[in-house]
């Protein structure tokens, strides 16, 4: 146990391996049918609608995660191991607010081949930056006692020593003779063992009885022991104990967060979701969007610049690229509404969670915007139509899927900004600042990417036509939305 940990075990890498791989079949198994169908039924469409689709796995992957953590704190994949996502906040159960949070910056940890795993703390992944959780093993319900010389491990130990050799005084007190003497009978076998002999000399410096002392080894020699003897409640206490005993108040601290930790291992409960959550991301959001306002700006500037020098120089690459993602000359697609549906729907999501989930790699919401930005611009270009129609084509469904585009690029801006600049002390709490003060606003862009979908399938065709009817739904949609956003709740302080 290192004091850098908090007093967690961390979950060994390879397991953590192991349960996502499970995890990974789970999902891949329950994606390949629907894979298959779809692919089967538009075979003929052209690549850009099979990169959704590919994409789209990555967005099950993510709700998967987000529902089943959520709901009881671990994966099916993570549950076959003994592996929980505890939260440091408070030491329970994470709830579909860590969840989602760990789990849309998941983008990140994939692009750096969670690389950073490696090396943070406990083994903790941008995610469980993000929103201060971490994955532990039940294996965290043992007795365990730190080895090192530093002062901190040696204050520790102490504690923990102490407070075995009390609490197994206590215990024997109440034991027959007859289950004493076969205990002392099976701990004999560990007597031999150089690191037995070791500990038990350590623990001569305490006062205690020769009984206690020889079953205290065996129980830090054979932690397994220890939980059969103590069992999880009296380890609990051990460790609480043994923070009131340490002379540093980081290892008292420490202690007190492992003995916290644990009794939330042990009281996790399962959560289902409520419609007050609901309810709480309309009320909050508006709070949370005004936070943005400046960074809000900058992505329409960067957007509209991007289109109009894509509109204007119209880049052979960008037109080639446009050609090859959406098909040559392939005429009107044959392609049913409720699928249409669906392929626009993934495929705002999927924009939605790259800019907020890569943000921790720095250029990707500049990237995004600016790429995003030309291809419009350029499309506008390659359109049959008057540009007025055009346009008409694009705002119905425009106003809520830009708006909610704008709305990520800005929270992926905000966090930009505090990687590099934090203002809440280090790096990692301004990343944790930024995501979870963000939460209700990224589930509002995602329900504002459902309409713009709706939109985009069943209404934009049949308006668009008839310019004073697509205009006038177009700023009816944008009075509606930024009165939202900008009015709601601003009696109250931001």
């Amino acid at each position: 146990m290192k004091h850098d940990l908090h007093g967690i075990i961390p979950s060994k890498l390879s397991t953590r391996v192991i349960a996502h791989l499970v995890d990974l079949i789970i999902t891949s198994v329950a994606f390949s049918p629907v894979y298959l169908l779809v692919s089967s039924l538009i075979s003929s469409l052209p690549p850009f609608f099979l990169t959704i689709l590919l994409s789209s796995y990555l967005i099950l992957l993510i709700l998967y995660f987000v529902i089943f953590e959520g709901i009881s704190s671990t994966s099916p994949g993570k549950r076959l191991l003994g592996l929980y996502v505890i939260s440091l906040d408070d030491m329970t159960e994470i709830g579909f607010r860590k969840a989602f949070a760990r789990n849309v910056m998941r983008l990140s940890d994939m692009a750096t081949l969670y690389l950073v795993t490696l090396f943070s703390r406990a083994g903790m992944r941008i995610g469980d930056i993000a929103a201060n959780t971490i994955v532990v093993s039940r294996e965290l319900l043992s007795l365990e006692v730190p080895r090192g010389n530093d002062p901190i491990s040696r204050d520790v130990r102490s504690g923990i020593e102490i407070s075995l050799l009390a609490l197994t005084e206590e215990k024997l007190s109440i034991t027959s003779e007859d289950a004493k003497e076969k205990l002392i009978k099976y701990i004999e076998r560990y007597e031999d063992l150089p690191s037995y002999r070791r500990i038990y000399e350590e623990l001569e410096e305490f006062e205690s009885t020769e009984e206690a002392r020889r079953i205290a080894a065996a129980m830090i020699v054979n932690p397994p022991l220890g939980s059969k003897l103590l069992g999880i409640q009296d380890l609990i206490e051990l460790y609480e104990r043994a923070s009131r005993l340490c002379y540093y108040i980081e290892s008292r601290d420490l202690l007190k967060k492992r003995a916290n930790l644990m009794k939330g291992l042990i009281n996790i409960k399962s959560r289902s979701p409520r419609v007050s959550e609901l309810i709480s991301v309309f009320r909050e959001a508006p709070t949370e969007f005004r936070r943005i306002i400046p960074y809000f700006a900058i992505s329409l500037v960067i957007f509209l610049i991007s289109a109009a020098i894509a509109y204007v120089e119209r880049p052979i690459w960008v037109k080639e690229l446009i050609r090859e993602l959406f098909g040559r000359g392939s005429g009107e697609l044959s392609i049913s509404q409720t699928l249409l549906l669906l392929i626009i729907l993934l495929n705002n999501v999927r924009v939605a969670l790259s800019l907020v989930g890569t943000s921790p790699l720095i250029f990707m919401p500049f990237l995004v915007l600016v790429a995003n930005g030309a291809l419009v611009g350029v499309a506008i270009t390659l359109s049959q139509r008057p540009e007025i129609q055009t346009l008409m084509y694009l705002l119905p469904h425009g106003v809520p899927e830009l708006t909610a585009i704008f709305i990520t690029s800005s929270i992926a801006m905000w966090l930009v900004k505090e990687m590099i600049s934090p203002t809440d002390g280090d790096r990692y709490s301004s990343l944790r600042k930024v995501v979870m003060s963000s939460l209700d606003l990224m589930v509002l862009t995602i329900l504002l990417l459902m309409y713009a979908a709706v939109v985009e399938s069943f209404v934009t065709a049949r308006i668009a036509e008839h310019i004073p009817m697509a205009l006038a739904f177009s700023i009816t949609e944008g009075i509606v939305i930024y009165t939202y956003l900008l009015l709601l709740g601003t009696k109250k302080k931001d």
